[in-house]
Formats: C-alpha cells, sequence, structure tokens
C-alpha cells in the first residue's frame, strides 16, 4: 500500500550493490594487487583473468575518474578482456544484475566477434531486462548477422518483455538486408497493439527488406500463407486488411474460392472485414455468399460479420438484402434446432485422426444434463463421436443437472483447416473411444457467444457472434502450457470476448493482463485445484524487471470487462515478508465468481477507481487484505483471518467523491483466530468507506469494530458503516461512535445494482 518508498528502496540497493563490488574490488586478490594500477595510463604489464574480473567491477565505480579509467583499460586490453566480461555475464546473481547490465553494454565498445557467445548467452537466460536489452544493442553493434545471432532476436521479437521486443526489432533493422528474412515477421509485427513495439518493427522492416511496405506480390503471397497459422492469423488478417487498396483482389479471390481450405477463406474473410469502404460488387458477392445452398456454415458467418461492420447507407440498392441478412444471424441464439455448434479449428499442417478436443460447453436448464446418456456430439456429416463430460457447475434449482462443463471428443482434422461439429440433444448416440489418439494440441475451439448466458455466473454484455475459447493444461494437451501464454495469444484491443480455460495445476507464474486486452474470461476446472501463484513482495523479486515494474502482485489486471471462476488466486511469500499480493486490481467492470484469494497481508487490491463484483468468494488474510479505492461489492462471500493475534478486514482508500467503497452484503466475518482481534476496517486514505450488511459477525470481530490507524483527525472523514450485522462479533452498542448503524431506508440503496452502475448501467447480477 505505498508504505515503503519503492524509489528509495531501490536506490539503497543500487548503491549498496556498488559500493560492496568496488569494496570486493580492492581486496578480493589481496594486498597485492591494487585496481588503480595501470589507470593513470602506466602499463601495469600482464594480468590475468581474474585481475581483469576487477578493473569489469570498476565499470560501476562511483568515481568518475576510476571508472573511465577502467573503461580505456579494458577497451584497450580489447580481445584479451571478454573471457573476463563473459564470466561476469554468465554469473546470474541477482546482486550482480547491474554490474552485467554495464558490462554487456561496454562490449559494444570492443566490438569483437568473440563477444558474441557471452551476449548470445545473456540475451537467452539472463532475466534482466536491463541485461538483455543492452545485449542485443551490443550485438548490433558489433554487426555480425550469423543465422545464430539472427535466429535469437527473431525469438527475442515475441518476449514477454516490452522493451527486449523493441530492442530486437531495432537490432534486426540495424543489420539491414543480412536480417531480410525477418522482413515478412517485422511487417507483420508492425501491426501489433503496442505502439512503441509497432513502430520499431515498422522502421526494422523497411531497413531489413526494402521495399516491403509497398506490398508487392510476393509480399502479399507470404502474408496470406500465414492467415492458416496460429501465431500469425491474427497479424495477418490485420496486415491485409489496412492495405486493401493493394491487397483486397487477391484476398477476395481466396474467400470466394470454394475450392480453398476454410482455414484459407476465414481468415481472408476477416482481412475483408478489417478493410475500408467495400465496392458494391464485393458486397453484393458476400451476399451471394450467404446465399448459397452448398456454402459452409462457417463461410456464411464470416461473411456476415464482414457485412455488419459495414455501413448499409453506402448500397441503397443492396440495403434490404444485408439488412434481412444481419438480422438473421444463426449465431443470434445459443442453441439451435436442439443443437449446439462448435467450430474447431486445426493448425497442424498434417491431417490428424483422433484429435482431442476440450470445450466449455453450457447445458441450457430445460435440458436437464445428468449425464453423457442425455446427448451426442456429431460432426458436420452427422457422424457421431466418442465423448466425455466433466461437470463444472450445476443448476441451483435441481443440483442434479449440469450447468456448465468441460466436454473432450475426438475429431478427424485437416491439415490447416476448420470445421464445425454438434452437441446435438436430438440424439443419444456414443460410439466406444478410440484405441489411439491424438494430444499434441494445436487447435482452437469457439462457441455462440450467447452460451455465456448458460455457462457463466455473472450477467455479462454478449454479442452474436463466435466466442473463442483457449484451453491451458500443464501436460501440453491443451492450446498453452502456462497461462501468461494464452493471456499473451489474445490480441490487443481485442473486441470479443475470450474464454481461457484453465485446467487443473499449481500454475506457478508470474501473470500480467495488459490495459489492452479487455473482456478475458477465466474459467478453472476446479477451485481448489486451479491455482495461479506467485511469491513476490515489494522487498522480494523473482519477476523480470519489466513485470516487476508494473506490479509485485501474483496476478495483476489491469484491462476491464475482466471476469473469473472457480480459480485461486494466491501469493505464498512467508509471513513476514511485507505486503504480498494474490491480486492487483486495476480495470473496471471486473467480476469474480467462486473464486479464492490466499495471501496474509494485502491480499486483495482494489485498485482502481472502477467496479469489481466478488460472489460467493473466499478470502482470507491478516492485515489490511482487502484494501484500495475501488468501489466493490462482496456478495455473499467468506472473508477469514489467518493470524492468531488478529487483524484488519479492510483499508479503504475511497475518494471522497464516490458514495460507495468496499461493501460487504450477506458475507461471513471469520477466522481460526483469538475472540475479538479482528477489526472490521481501518482507513487508508481520510474518507475510506466500508459498510456491511446483513453479515455473519463471528466471535473473532473486535467489539469496538473500527480503527482510526492511530490519527484521531480521521475519525471525522471516515465512513464506517453496518446494517443488521448478526452473530456472537455484532455489537452495535460497542461499536466506536464514529461509525454508523444505518436505517431501513439507508440499508435500501445497498444493493448490487444501485452500487454498480455507475453512469452506464452496468449489474453483473442476474
Amino acid at each position: 500500500m505505498g508504505k515503503q518508498s519503492q524509489i528509495a528502496r531501490s536506490l539503497l540497493v543500487f548503491f549498496t550493490v556498488i559500493m560492496s563490488l568496488v569494496s570486493a574490488g580492492f581486496t578480493v586478490l589481496g594486498a597485492g594487487f591494487n585496481p588503480e594500477s595501470g589507470l593513470d595510463g602506466s602499463n601495469p604489464g600482464i594480468i590475468d583473468n581474474e585481475e581483469i574480473i576487477e578493473y569489469v567491477k570498476l565499470l560501476i565505480s562511483p568515481d568518475n575518474t576510476i571508472r573511465a579509467n577502467a573503461e580505456q583499460k579494458l577497451e584497450d586490453l580489447g580481445d584479451a578482456s571478454i573471457t573476463a566480461i563473459e564470466k561476469v555475464l554468465r554469473d546470474l546473481d541477482p546482486e550482480t544484475k547491474v554490474l552485467r547490465g554495464v558490462a554487456a553494454k561496454f562490449l559494444a565498445r570492443i566490438k569483437s566477434p568473440r563477444a558474441l557467445p557471452a551476449l548470445l548467452f545473456s540475451v537467452n537466460n539472463d532475466e534482466d531486462t536491463f541485461t538483455r536489452v543492452n545485449a542485443i544493442h551490443s550485438l548490433a553493434k558489433i554487426g555480425i548477422a550469423n543465422s545464430e545471432v539472427l535466429s535469437t532476436l527473431g525469438e527475442a521479437l515475441f518476449d514477454l518483455d516490452e522493451d527486449v521486443r523493441t530492442a530486437a526489432a531495432e537490432a534486426l533493422g540495424a543489420f539491414g538486408e543480412p536480417a531480410g528474412e525477418y522482413g515478412i515477421d517485422l511487417l507483420l509485427l508492425s501491426h501489433s497493439s503496442s505502439a512503441r513495439f509497432a513502430w520499431a518493427c515498422r522502421v526494422a522492416a523497411g531497413k531489413a527488406a526494402p521495399g516491403i511496405m509497398s506490398f508487392t506480390d510476393d509480399t502479399i503471397e507470404e502474408i496470406i500463407s500465414r492467415l492458416p497459422t496460429l501465431e500469425w492469423q491474427d497479424l495477418a488478417a490485420t496486415a491485409l486488411g489496412r492495405n486493401a487498396n493493394k491487397t483486397l483482389p487477391r484476398v477476395a479471390e481466396i474467400a470466394f474460392d470454394q475450392n480453398q481450405l476454410l482455414g484459407m477463406r476465414i481468415p481472408a474473410l476477416k482481412a475483408i472485414e478489417r478493410s475500408g469502404v467495400l465496392d458494391q460488387v464485393i458486397v453484393a458477392r458476400l451476399l451471394d455468399l450467404i446465399a448459397c445452398e452448398n456454402e459452409s456454415p462457417l463461410i456464411k458467418m464470416a461473411a456476415r460479420d464482414v457485412l455488419v461492420k459495414r455501413d448499409p447507407t453506402r448500397y441503397p440498392e443492396l440495403a434490404d438484402q444485408i439488412a434481412a441478412v444481419i438480422a438473421d444471424n444463426p449465431l443470434s441464439q445459443y442453441v439451435s434446432d436442439n443443437r449446439i455448434p462448435i467450430q474447431v479449428e486445426n493448425f497442424a499442417v498434417t491431417d490428424r485422426e483422433n484429435v482431442l478436443i476440450r470445450a466449455v460447453i453450457g447445458f441450457p436448464a430445460e435440458y436437464k444434463i445428468e449425464s453423457e446418456a442425455d446427448y451426442a456430439v456429431r460432426d458436420e456429416d452427422s457422424r457421431a463421436l466418442y465423448f466425455r463430460m466433466k461437470p463444472l457447475s450445476y443448476w441451483e434449482d435441481n443440483l442434479s443437472a449440469v450447468r456448465a462443463a468441460e466436454i473432450e471428443f475426438y475429431a478427424d482434422l485437416k491439415a490447416q483447416d476448420r470445421g464445425i461439429y454438434y452437441v446435438d440433444f436430438n440424439q443419444h448416440e456414443r460410439p466406444a473411444a478410440p484405441a489411439v489418439i491424438d494430444a499434441s494440441g494445436q487447435v482452437r475451439v469457439s462457441i455462440p457467444e450467447q452460451g455465456m448466458d448458460v455457462i457463466s455466473t455473472p450477467n455479462l454484455d454478449l454479442g452474436e457472434r463466435w466466442l473463442m475459447q483457449l484451453v491451458v493444461a500443464q501436460d501440453g494437451s491443451g492450446n498453452f502450457p502456462t497461462v501468461q501464454a494464452a493471456v499473451d495469444a489474445i490480441p490487443g484491443f481485442n473486441d470479443q470476448r475470450v474464454i481461457v480455460y484453465i485446467k487443473e495445476g499449481f500454475y506457478h507464474e508470474k501473470l500480467i493482463i495488459p490495459a489492452d486486452k479487455d473482456m478475458i474470461t477465466f474459467i478453472g476446472e476446479n477451485r481448489d485445484t486451479t491455482i495461479l501463484n506467485f511469491n513476490e513482495t515489494p522487498y522480494v523479486q523473482y519477476s523480470t524487471d519489466a513485470q516487476y515494474r508494473i506490479a509485485n502482485a501474483s496476478t495483476a489486471i489491469l484491462s476491464d470487462d475482466f471476469t473469473a471462476e472457480n480459480i485461486t488466486f494466491s501469493n505464498l511469500a512467508p509471513v513476514g515478508t511485507g505486503q504480498a499480493l494474490a491480486v492487483d486490481l486495476r480495470g473496471d467492470r471486473m467480476v469474480f465468481t467462486n473464486c479464492k484469494f490466499v495471501s496474509h497481508q494485502d491480499t486483495v487490491f482494489a485498485n482502481t477507481q472502477g467496479r469489481l463484483y466478488f460472489y460467493r468468494c473466499h478470502i482470507e488474510g491478516d492485515v489490511d487484505f482487502i484494501y484500495g479505492p475501488a468501489t466493490a461489492v462482496f456478495e455473499e462471500c467468506d472473508i477469514v483471518n489467518v493470524r492468531k493475534t488478529g487483524g484488519y478486514v479492510t483499508a479503504a482508500s475511497t475518494p471522497p467523491e464516490k458514495e460507495f467503497g468496499l461493501v460487504f452484503i450477506n458475507s461471513r466475518i471469520i477466522g481460526d483466530v483469538n475472540p475479538g482481534s479482528v477489526w472490521l476496517g481501518r482507513p487508508w486514505r481520510p474518507y475510506g468507506h466500508t459498510a456491511y450488511i446483513n453479515c455473519y459477525m463471528s466471535e473473532v470481530v473486535q467489539p469496538t469494530g473500527w480503527h482510526n490507524w492511530g490519527k484521531p483527525s480521521n475519525e471525522e472523514t471516515a465512513r464506517y458503516e453496518e446494517y443488521n450485522s448478526y452473530g456472537p462479533g455484532a455489537n452495535p452498542d460497542s461499536r466506536v461512535k464514529w461509525s454508523r448503524q444505518l436505517t431501513d431506508a439507508e440499508a435500501s440503496h445497498y444493493t448490487v445494482e444501485n452500487i454498480l452502475k455507475g453512469d452506464d448501467g452496468w449489474n453483473p447480477k442476474r
């Protein structure tokens, strides 16, 4: 909670490292070595690598003269210094990262081919951003564009760290035409959502492959060849769409060619969708495509998506047809003819048999699905497929009826193609399981977005389109082995909801959802066994510098309209190591259902001026473990203190102009701790607002209820309220006099709908 200045702490650590290294330079070799010898221009004679290392350490000396002379000495030694510098770079001790970064940068001054192994090692293995970026810059300045250097830089274009990605793009550009094989990569990446990285790629593409920005026929064909690939599909469609004045004839040729695979045609239609104004001829052909009886339903849906983005007034002769097509959207209904469609994309370059397909499916209550015997899974040719079901949730009014489930089925897939399958409530056939299955992934699944109304508990704003699902499985059977990899695969500035279905597992990874990736839904296989964990605090760092600069929380969610269900978010840093945030929440309209938040101090940071909704969640900690400026509702949640001597539940920092801060409705305040040891809250900022409405207060609650954080002035401003608290810890007469017990009329305003409505009328509760 900003209890200690991060900048001051970083400077203290920095200068401590510098002085310790300088000190080491004077003592490691004993009295016989004087690190200043030879730094006055005299010849110190032949020295060994250990002595050279001492000169390397002086590169971060606070004394400008010593540092400058050390640089000159090492530069004079030239190749003779590289072995020692490489030894420094291969020592990945966190305490030496400043030295490694400076040493990597210094190698650019020597400009020796012998430095390449050390620099490549740093790029591939060092976790420090400063070191990796400097190593990349040094590679560019040395200027040897061999295959190992180029492939390393090519891989760095996809690094999680934007600074590293940008440096790699700039380095490839610096190599010029020898890096030409990465021209198309750079061209496509110039359409990324990060403006800084995209611009670096655009400049580099022009240098590595002169003329590529003019979109020649060869360039267009190379981009088109990437349309059916998982890594490049979205960027390729964007690049083709934004340059439609040159690409549209060829893209349209593919889109309307029935002899082409769906895996090529549908992305081509996506490229047309992302283009500018279309002429009437193209629009008429799209209408014909939709009307064609022999055309695939997937093609018709993709063609309709193109028309939805067009202004029909530009085509007066076709306006009525366009309106009719848009109104007759097969994806407007989740279930049609008692069937749920599932789109499956195969990104493998070969045909495959019995491929494992996973999908999260919602079963409408009226079908009363209890087992696999209640429906079938079929392909487009009505052939029944073996499948199995794992329930994720049940309907509350019929606990034997499955509401949402993971289903697995096995299908034969054509290379780089896609097809449509059905959950069929009209049939009940289930053939035997195949003897051999292909569980190597490389598939992607989508269902109608309206299905989220069944799958998901909160009330969401849904469209009439496909809902992409990405599967995370540590055994490699999903789309990705890590959650961050799945998030990274979601296009920036996406305007369609995406489900990330996370199989059971302990996912020890720093997770950051950037601000440009809205509308993401996490669904876990099981709340207690699907765990997202990392163990950082403001004083203990394990992630990269770039990640740590964003947040020291285990999971940081910076985007809007995020939802999560059946997930445990945890930070298992040892007690006593400071703030241990499980989540840092910075977006608006975020919903957590049946989730668990585990830590001790500062578990949930409601770090936003936006709105948050927690429903039937378990949140545990000891000190200020729910805090921040957000407007947040916790409904039917268990709030659990885990420190025997108790602590504080909330530390609100609500701005004075906001009516609502942290509001608990029908929740329980519990814990296996000393009776009377838990305060309901204390104000992190003077106008903090916290309210408990119809909440159970166990014996752990301190009779006075609230704490002023040692500042009597907070008693004049803090807004602390209760209504109808019950249980052994409910003591309205004993509460501090500066808190309030609400009247019936006042409490009537404390509803989810009213608290979270904002200016847009948001209501996540059904």
